[in-house]
Order: structure tokens, then C-alpha cells, then sequence
């Protein structure tokens, strides 16, 4: 028996499990009434859902645990523990909810992989420096944690999940080369300091919704830096190091509040996937053309006037959202053999007879939306596109009974309304 699942107090099976399974999930058990009804020697993984659970009761239940290498626990009522209470070939440990005030004191489990003590009211967390082994530290919804624990050096590139942890200031990460992945999301941090070029191995890093006004030039020394997440800061303008990363792959800028295109974005010709939705972005310069590698522009709702005569040049070009904004005119679409979604809703002011004109040379896409659309008659052509399967036009000033026509005529295509 590989696993064995128990409910409602209901110990039974395991009392007379032969041989013993290598992962229990208890879930709606009370494990402060009720204690290990057996020695549990041997069993890998445990999982407490939702069961009553406090750390005594904790302790009693992993005393008889000695080979746990996987131990989550969900809603469980801790208060402040201790690191030798936990097993020493303990991997993985996964705390969600409940309550967990503080993890201190020196660790016994040299091994542990896996970290995850989230939402569970966490105040004070030590990780000594034997914790070498570590992948994953993540601490992320505990508001009254404030500030950053000190980090262990690591063999091997780890991430580290502080996401609304009340943080005021960038952590200290001084020493600490190793880490791939920060996500420091939803705290108050108003800047990025020089600090970040001791980052060597970063890849990915996450900032949304973080007050950010200000990114240190030294960003740009990071040479494996791929992904940044900035949705909802006050940036105003790009900061400029960031248009030197050499790998840039992905850039989310939404609702930054730039008040134009910035310039320099031309200068990112790695980058794959740009952003930059809820901006106030009138126009979108020639400059974009040279970003060969783009698959995914977003502009959703940025106020935009002008896109170049023609997108020419744009050949990895996947997604194009240009949905609700003042447009009049549609770009030439030739030449973007990769196109599978064009975002068209909201486009009010769009002259459609032109529109469908340059949606009728498109020679392939899967799927365009326009939804909100002010057009009183739909171009039939425009189901004529090879490859689509599917329009959107859900909210147009169309009849229901017109639709039902089209979808007649071109029964491989969703027409949703």
C-alpha cells in the first residue's frame, strides 16, 4: 500500500495497515484527542488537512514519524515551534494557514529542501546556515513577519517567496549569490537598491504592487535575468537598466503609470513578451519593428492613437491586444505568419471598413475578439481567414439572427455572442 487516506477519527484502517503505507493524509481529525494509534516507522509523507492540531499534538504524532521526509499542514493551530521537533530527514515542509507564530532555534534537519511556511500568522522565522540544501523558501502572506530573516548560503540556486510580508525596505541579500527567483510582491518597497548586482544567478524577479518608484541602474549586471513582473508600481518612466539586461525574455509594466512609449524598449531584442496594458501610451513608434523576437504585446486600455502604417518585421508576433483604445485606423497585418490572437475589443472610434480591409489580408490567425464593437454590418470576409476557429463578438450592434446566418455559412468556426 502506496498511500493511505483517513477522515473524520476513523484510525482503523491504519491500525491494521500491513504493510505500512508511505504517505497518510488525515483530513477533519482531531490530533490533539486522538494520538498515533501505532508506531509510524518508515512512513515518507504526511498531510493534515483542516485537523485540529496544536504543537504538542504536533510533537507527539512526529515522535513516531523518525523516517518523514514530507510533512504539510493545513489550518493547523501551532503557536511557536522549534526546529528540533521536526524529524531529521524531513525534505519538505509545507505550513499553509492557521498559525504558526515563530520557527526558531537551531535545525536538526540539515536536509530540508522545501520551506513553505505561508499565511499562518508567522512572526519570527530563524534558517541557520546548515540549511545549504534549500530550493524554495517561501514566506509569503504573513503581514506580521516585517522583515527579512537572515538567509543561508545555499549550494544551489534557490527562490525566495516574501510576497505581503509587510517589508518596508529591499532585504538584505548581501552574500546570498545563489538565489534565482524573488517575488517581493504586495509590500512596501519604494526601491530597488544597488544591492541587487550581488543577485548573480537571478532569473525571475516579481514586483508588483509594491509602491516602486525608483530601479537602481546596477540591474543591468545581471546576465541571467529573464522575467520581470512590475504590474501596479508608480514608475512613471522605464528605468533605464533595465533596458540593458542582454536576456530579457519578459517585461510586465501594467498600470505603471508611463506616460509614453518608452525609447529605450528597442533596445531589448531578446524580449519575447511586453506588457504594458493600463499605461498612457498614445503612440507606438517605428522602433518597435526591430524587436524581432516579440510574441506577445499587450496594450489594453492604454489611451493608444497610432500604431505604425504597417507591422511588418514583427514575424514571432503571437498576441497583439489593442482592445479599448481610441484607434481610427488598423496597421497592415502581412507579413505576421505567426499571429494566433488579435485583441480588437472596445475599439469605438474605429473606422471598420478600413479595419476589415487589413483584417481581410491576414493570411492566418486562430482566433480574434470584438467584443464592444461599434460596427453595425460584420465583413463576412474576415471568416474566409485561414486557420480561425474562432471569433468573439459578443456585445456588437449585430443581430442575433445575422449570426446565426454566418455560422451556417462557416460551421468550423465559434462564432460567440
Amino acid at each position: 500500500m502506496s498511500e493511505l487516506e483517513i477522515a473524520d477519527d476513523d484510525f482503523a484502517p491504519l491500525m491494521h495497515a500491513e504493510p505500512l503505507p508511505h504517505r497518510l493524509e488525515l483530513e477533519d481529525c482531531d490530533l490533539v484527542k486522538n494520538g498515533p494509534p501505532r508506531d509510524l516507522a518508515g512512513l515518507r509523507s504526511l498531510e493534515a488537512i483542516d485537523c485540529k492540531l496544536d504543537g504538542e499534538a504536533l510533537k507527539r504524532w512526529l515522535a513516531v514519524c523518525p523516517d518523514l521526509e514530507d510533512l504539510s499542514l493545513t489550518g493547523a493551530q501551532l503557536g511557536a515551534l522549534t526546529w528540533d521537533c521536526l524529524p531529521q530527514r524531513l525534505q519538505h515542509l509545507n505550513i499553509h494557514g492557521g498559525e504558526l507564530t515563530s520557527l526558531l532555534a537551531a535545525p536538526t534537519t540539515g536536509g530540508l529542501q522545501v520551506l513553505s511556511l505561508t499565511a499562518c500568522k508567522l512572526q519570527a522565522v530563524e534558517l541557520p546556515k546548515s540549511l545549504s540544501g534549500l530550493r524554495t523558501i517561501s514566506l509569503a502572506w504573513n503581514q506580521d513577519l516585517a522583515t527579512c530573516p537572515d538567509l543561508p548560503w545555499t549550494a544551489k540556486p534557490f527562490e525566495l517567496d516574501l510576497r505581503e510580508c509587510g517589508l518596508t525596505a529591499w532585504p538584505d541579500v548581501s552574500g546570498i549569490d545563489k538565489v534565482s527567483r524573488i517575488d517581493l510582491s504586495h509590500n512596501a518597497i519604494s526601491d530597488v537598491p544597488k544591492e541587487i548586482e550581488n543577485c548573480h544567478s537571478l532569473d525571475t524577479l516579481r514586483l508588483q504592487a509594491c509602491q516602486l518608484t525608483a530601479i537602481d541602474p546596477a540591474i543591468a549586471s545581471l546576465p541571467f535575468l529573464t522575467h520581470v513582473w512590475l504590474k501596479d508600481n508608480a514608475l512613471r518612466d522605464l528605468p533605464t537598466g533595465l533596458c540593458r539586461l542582454a536576456n530579457l525574455k519578459v517585461l510586465e509594466l501594467v498600470r505603471c503609470q508611463l506616460q509614453a512609449w518608452p525609447e529605450a524598449l528597442g533596445n531589448l531584442q531578446t524580449l519575447e513578451a511586453l506588457l504594458m496594458s493600463e499605461n498612457h501610451i498614445t503612440r507606438v513608434p517605428d522602433s518597435v519593428l526591430g524587436m524581432r523576437n516579440l510574441r506577445n504585446l499587450q496594450l489594453w486600455k492604454t489611451g493608444l492613437q497610432q500604431l505604425p502604417t504597417s507591422l511588418r518585421g514583427l514575424e514571432a508576433l503571437q498576441q497583439l491586444e489593442i482592445s479599448y483604445n481610441p484607434l481610427k485606423t488598423l496597421p497592415d497585418f502581412t507579413g505576421l505568419a505567426a499571429l494566433e490572437h488579435l485583441g480588437l475589443c472596445g475599439l469605438r472610434d474605429l473606422d471598420w471598413q478600413q479595419g476589415f480591409e487589413r483584417l481581410a489580408e491576414i493570411r492566418s490567425i486562430r482566433n480574434i475578439s470584438f467584443t464592444n464593437c461599434e460596427f453595425e454590418q460584420f465583413d463576412p470576409r474576415v471568416l474566409a481567414i485561414p486557420g480561425l476557429t474562432r471569433v468573439d463578438v459578443n456585445k456588437t450592434p449585430v443581430t442575433e439572427s445575422e449570426w446565426q446566418k454566418l455560422r451556417a455559412a462557416h460551421p468550423a468556426i465559434t462564432i460567440w455572442t
